[in-house]
Formats: structure tokens, sequence, C-alpha cells
């Protein structure tokens, strides 16, 4: 796969991806497995706690909400940035693992969460505004109809944060910086 590096359309890099990521499966799964789990965990957790039994299995269930949630932070940034270096190697024609890849990041892992959390809050910014001025605006309407339509304005609110989004990921995962203001325009 390794080419020069030249302008593609938007076609050709969809192609590239989902060929990269058929002929490499396994190693994204791999690497997609421990926030999965992490995820997994939290969601089950948070379950458990919305069961309508009391019992002392609920101060254990808040206890997992806390550990799994941090531990889906913790892996999710940094399983984020194992992603982009195994693709960024795999173009490369670089031979990769799921361990190689996680490895790649073993000493970073409290600046990787760091950065995605700013990222989050420079991507998604102009929705989390929007979104206070929706919630305000909506509070004397009926509890259905404000959850519809408080929905669809949010999606709304998210379509400009993509293009903001996908600019600062790969840039945070393989340089491990914030990056310059001015490349996220």
């Amino acid at each position: 796969m390794n080419e020069t590096l030249r302008p593609m359309r938007l076609g050709e890099i969809l192609d590239r991806a989902v060929l990269l990521l058929r002929t490499n499966l396994t190693l994204f799964i791999g690497i997609a497995l421990p926030p999965g789990i992490a995820l997994f965990g939290y969601m089950t957790a948070v379950a458990f706690i919305g069961l309508e039994e009391s019992g002392g299995g609920k101060a254990i269930a808040r206890l997992a909400v806390v550990v799994f949630g941090i531990a889906n932070l913790i892996l999710g940034a940094v399983a984020a940035a194992a992603k982009c270096w195994a693709a960024s190697q795999l173009v490369l024609d670089r031979p990769v693992t799921v361990r190689s890849a996680y490895g790649a990041f073993r000493n970073r892992k409290t600046s990787l969460v760091g950065l995605a959390i700013t990222q989050n809050l420079m991507s998604f910014w102009p929705a989390v505004l929007l979104y206070i001025i929706v919630i305000a605006s909506l509070s004397a309407l009926e509890t259905k109809r404000s959850t519809a339509v408080t929905a669809v304005i949010v999606v709304l609110c998210l379509v400009p944060c993509a293009r903001v989004w996908a600019r600062w990921t790969p840039a945070t995962g393989i340089q491990g910086r914030r990056g310059d203001s001015r490349s996220w325009r």
C-alpha cells in the first residue's frame, strides 16, 4: 500500500480506509476491545443502579460506575491514538500489532486523556452553547414534545462540530499535542 503521497478525492479516501480496515480487521478489533469492555461494564453498572430494587448491591454498582468510567476515559483516549498510529504505520507498510499500537503510547496516557478532554471541548463548544439556548427556550413545552424537539436540534447542532472533530482527532493522537489554533479552521 506504500504509494507516493498525493491529494485524493473523498471516494478514494473512503475506499482506502475500507480496504485498510477489511485487511486488518483483527488488529482494529483488538485495539477497540479494551475500551469496549470498559464501556460495557460502565453501562451494565448504570443499568443496575436504575433498577427499582434496593439493596447493598447499589453501592457496589456505584463504585463500578466510577471505576469503569475512569477506565473508559483512559482506554478510550489511548485506543483512539493507537488506532491513528496503527493506520499510519499500515499505510507506510510497517508491521503493527495490538501490543505495539498500545505500546507506542505507554508513557503518554495522562497527556492523551488531557488531549481528549481538550479535543472534545474544542470540537463540541458550538453544540454546548446551542444546547443551553435550546434547553432554556424549550422549558415551557410539554415533556414528550420538548424531548423530541431537543433531540432534533442537538443533532443539527452537532453537524458543524463534525469538521472540527475530524481535524483534531488524528493530530492529537499521532503528534501528541493540541496543535496550532489555525490548523482546525
